[in-house]
């Protein structure tokens, strides 16, 4: 009797530890599933990147219904160059993120098993300035120096304003001719 109660106790122990070593293949692939990868989401730059402005950069899930985005509420947290960004999708898949480059032109998205690396040719946004207060400052000299040419009416002895003579005409009628009708 205490053989065949060994034998139970045994039999269900070896079970017991076998049951604890078991894994579920099937969900670790269902959870596999459900990760984003490089083939699920498309990333447009825009075609000019400035220095130190506020880039857009749009982000678009190829599978709009994606497990992920619909589990999440379509809001999901990538990380931009090193700093963590929520984004919000919409219901087509697309979303935008924003970036400003400063000192450096290397752009880094990551999201699970998604991985965006590029090296961007960012032009500087003195570019746009210095060209812009050139501009300014020519139209400022031109401003300050016409001012002095533009004397239409001049002052009288009295204060009163009083308008310059009209000068004659230098044209002359060379011929005349009549018109018979």
């Amino acid at each position: 009797m205490k053989r065949f109660l060994f034998v139970i106790v045994s039999v269900f122990t070896l079970s017991a530890l076998n049951a604890r070593e078991f894994k579920d293949v099937a969900s670790a692939q269902a959870a596999q599933i459900n990760r984003v990868s490089n083939d699920d989401i498309t990333l447009e730059l825009p075609r000019f990147v400035f220095s130190h402005t506020n880039t857009k950069i749009a982000i678009k899930f190829k599978n709009p219904v994606h497990d992920k985005l619909v589990s999440n509420g379509y809001k999901l947290h990538f990380i931009v160059n090193g700093g963590d960004q929520l984004v919000e999708f919409d219901q087509q898949g697309a979303g935008n993120l924003n970036c400003v480059f400063k000192a450096d032109n290397k752009l880094s998205v990551l999201f699970e098993n998604a991985s965006f690396t590029k090296e961007l040719s960012v032009i500087s946004i003195w570019y746009m300035v210095l060209p812009l207060v050139g501009l300014f400052l020519f139209l400022g000299y031109r401003l300050a120096f016409a001012r002095r040419k533009m004397k239409i009416v001049s002052t009288n002895k009295n204060g009163e304003n009083a308008a310059q003579p009209l000068k004659a005409s230098n044209l002359k009628v060379v011929k005349e001719e009549e018109v018979l009708v």
